[in-house]
């Protein structure tokens, strides 16, 4: 989402709110993740399980996001029409899509993984 930040500074295209949200969702699981690694490493015990489920709605808040809105945008006014790059951002974009909508589904699974075997 970063290079689409970059993107929408050099061109003014995208929505840049909703690449904000992502970037925000993305930062939030990375920094979670990294902190709850270190009482699950020490204690060998999942306490901290249930901080998984806030993320699991905000990722496919994410998914949803950009699959409503890579549905309406026309691909055509990527970089004011640059024939060049238009395809490779309409790419790029569908593969953020896809890694926020497998993201959604990985945190779901690590919720459910600890919830069956405590």
């Amino acid at each position: 989402m970063g290079h689409f930040l970059h993107l929408y500074q050099l061109y003014g295209d995208g929505p840049l709110g909703m690449e904000i949200f992502v970037l925000i969702v993305a930062f939030i699981s990375l920094v979670s993740s990294v902190i709850l690694v270190i009482p699950t490493a020490l204690y060998r015990k999942f306490r901290y399980f249930w901080l998984d489920l806030p993320l699991i709605p905000l990722w496919v808040a994410a998914f949803v996001a950009l699959f409503v809105w890579l549905r309406d945008a026309d691909c055509k006014l990527f970089h004011g029409g640059d024939p060049a790059t238009r395809t490779t951002t309409c790419r790029e974009w569908r593969v953020a899509e896809i890694l926020s909508g497998v993201l959604a589904l990985y945190w779901l699974a690590s919720f459910a993984m600890v919830c069956l075997f405590l």
